[in-house]
């Protein structure tokens, strides 16, 4: 719609949400909780740690990200 008008419009790339190629493990038995703000960090977390472990509390913010474990239970 802005070039209709006769704008110059240019896509800019300011964020990319890519996984790291060199991970850092942490040892998860150090934390009562882990929060899941999005659903990529859950994907990425489950790609790394494949769940989460017993005891560990999980806090997913919204539906999406909580149904990233919801579908792998199922």
């Amino acid at each position: 719609g802005l070039k209709d008008l006769g704008n110059e419009v240019e896509t800019l790339v300011i964020y990319q949400n890519v996984l790291p190629k060199n991970i850092n493990k942490l040892d998860l038995t150090q934390f009562n909780a882990i929060v899941f703000t999005s659903p990529s960090t859950a994907i990425n977390f489950k790609k790394i740690y494949k769940e989460v472990p017993l005891g560990i509390e999980m806090i997913t913010r919204g539906e999406e990200t909580a149904k990233v474990f919801k579908d792998a239970k199922a």
